[in-house]
C-alpha cells in the first residue's frame, strides 16, 4: 500500500492511501472545458484605480484537449484534513468516492478566450479569496484573527 500526499504552505490537506492495479484501461481523446476568472486590482494611480481594476475582472474559458498515455485503477481511500489555508473537510465533505485512478495525460492542445466582463462592483467582495474558492482570506491566505 503507498501513500500521496499534497501539501500547501506547510500542512497536509490531502491524502490517498492505496494500491494501484497496474493495468493500462485505454481512455479516447476528451475536451475539458474549464471557467477562470482574471482580473488584476489597481496599483497606484493608474487609468482605472477609480474603480479599483488594472484589468477588471473578465471570465476566460480555457478549451484543453487530452489523450491518454496511461490509467490504471487505484483502491483505497481519500482522507481530506483542515488546514488554514485549505478547509476542505470542513467546507467541502467527502460523501462518498465512486473511483480513484492515476492517470499520464497526452496534453494536445489549448484554446483561451475572453469570454465577457464581470460587473466590478458586484465582484469586489470576492477579489480577496484564496484561489478561486470563494472562502475569505487575507492577501492570498486565511483570514486573520
Amino acid at each position: 500500500m503507498q501513500c500521496a500526499r499534497c501539501t500547501h504552505q506547510g500542512y497536509t490537506f490531502v491524502e490517498f492511501r492505496g494500491t494501484a492495479s497496474g493495468e493500462n484501461e485505454p481512455q479516447a481523446e476528451f475536451d475539458l472545458n474549464e471557467w477562470w476568472v482574471k482580473f488584476s486590482l489597481a496599483v497606484g494611480a493608474m487609468p482605472d484605480a477609480a474603480n479599483g481594476y488594472d484589468f477588471p475582472p473578465h471570465v476566460v474559458h480555457v478549451l484543453s484537449r487530452y489523450g491518454c498515455a496511461w490509467k490504471e485503477r487505484v483502491d483505497g481511500e481519500l482522507v481530506l484534513h483542515d488546514s488554514p489555508w485549505d478547509p476542505l473537510a470542513s467546507r467541502l465533505p467527502l460523501r462518498e468516492q465512486i473511483s480513484a485512478h492515476l492517470w499520464w495525460p497526452t496534453f494536445l492542445g489549448r484554446d483561451i478566450k475572453l469570454a465577457g466582463k464581470l460587473d466590478p462592483e458586484a465582484f469586489k467582495p470576492f477579489t480577496d479569496t484564496i484561489s478561486g474558492s470563494r472562502w475569505k482570506g487575507s492577501q492570498g491566505g486565511p483570514l486573520r484573527s
